[in-house]
């Protein structure tokens, strides 16, 4: 598949790949996409959008399995801590609550529910580094 195991010599490839499509889901969860706008009259993203995305993050990580994971997880947290920091996340407090509350639930799922314990400790401390 796109994000499956590669060779060693597609690693820039794959890298490539995996962050062309974590670019497409944040575009989502940040910007609505393309038709949110005209659907609402506004530039705020709709909570089920970010709920749906978030869901997607998850399934994303569950089907590519815990070891895609391991392997990836500097690009996937630092991904997700940069959603968080964006302007975009949260224009009012109800806003930043949701985006807080998807993220958390991403991050719970990701490092919680589909990483190894090795590998939890691992994301913790490049959490703490990112950070």
């Amino acid at each position: 598949g796109m994000f499956g195991p590669s060779k060693p010599t597609e690693k820039g490839k794959s890298e490539k790949s995996l962050e062309d499509a974590l670019a497409i889901l944040g575009q989502g969860f940040l910007r609505g996409g393309p038709t949110s706008s005209l659907l609402k009259g506004s530039s705020s993203v709709s909570q089920e959008l970010r709920v749906g995305l978030s869901h997607t993050y998850v399934t994303m990580a569950r089907c590519l399995g815990p070891s895609w994971l391991e392997r990836h997880l500097p690009t996937v947290l630092n991904h997700l801590l940069e959603l968080a920091a964006s302007p975009r996340a949260g224009g009012d407090h109800t806003e930043s609550v949701l985006t807080r509350n998807c993220l958390t639930f991403i991050l719970s799922h990701l490092v919680g529910r589909q990483l190894r314990e090795k590998a939890q400790l691992t994301a913790a401390k490049e959490l703490v580094c990112i950070l």
